[in-house]
């Protein structure tokens, strides 16, 4: 998804979310220092991207509606830009954005109170939700296999999870593969994007 080929009401939510992240940022720790400046390239679009498995998995699952949680969110990455691109196109999803970090929930309930958006955020560790998900995503969290062995109960079998993973993804992955069984395809970031050598993990089919 390309962030110059939206509608001007999606370019102009995004420039004021743009703008409440670095007002926030000295209260909220939001992001990394060295990505203040870069927001729209390395923040933005790295999460617009996803937009189009979005869409992919709504059609391919002949639901109404899909169900997509965004673990550790934090700032809203990728669950604030998926939910303001998926309201301006009308795809029905119903997007839950989990953060244990009260203030970053706080945080992210004011966003969606100024942004008029309609996702819903949860303080709590998603480990402790009792809810299953078609989609679930996580950026800058822990291990592949942490991540598996901590929301396994939040995965049914058709359930897609799209992580964002740095360069040690591949040991990452032959880590998990040790207890977890799953088929996963890479998508290489842009190199404009991050040039850490990191990757998007999508891993379908998990099972022990």
């Amino acid at each position: 998804m390309d962030l110059y080929d939206v509608s001007r009401e999606t370019m102009e939510k995004l420039s004021i979310y743009e703008k409440l992240i670095i007002e926030g940022q000295k209260k909220f720790s939001l992001i990394g220092k060295s990505t203040l400046g870069n927001i729209w390239l390395r923040h933005f679009a790295d999460s617009a991207k996803l937009l189009k498995i979005v869409k992919e998995v709504h059609l391919d699952s002949g639901r109404k509606a899909l169900h997509l949680l965004d673990v550790g969110s934090g700032a809203g990455f990728p669950g604030v830009v998926l939910s303001i691109m998926a309201d301006a196109e009308k795809i029905p999803i119903n997007i839950v954005l989990v953060d244990s970090n009260r203030k970053k929930s706080l945080f992210l309930e004011s966003i969606k109170k100024e942004l008029d958006v309609s996702y819903s955020v949860v303080n709590k560790r998603s480990e402790n939700l009792k809810q299953k998900f078609d989609i679930i995503t996580a950026r800058a969290v822990i291990s592949v296999k942490g991540f598996l062995d901590l929301n396994h109960n939040l995965i049914r079998k058709e359930s897609i999870l799209i992580l964002f993973k740095g360069r040690t993804w591949k040991e990452e992955v032959k880590e998990s593969k040790k207890k977890w069984n799953f088929e996963f395809n890479v998508v290489k970031n842009n190199i404009r994007i991050d040039s850490s050598g990191g990757v998007t993990l999508i891993i379908r089919n998990l099972k022990k």
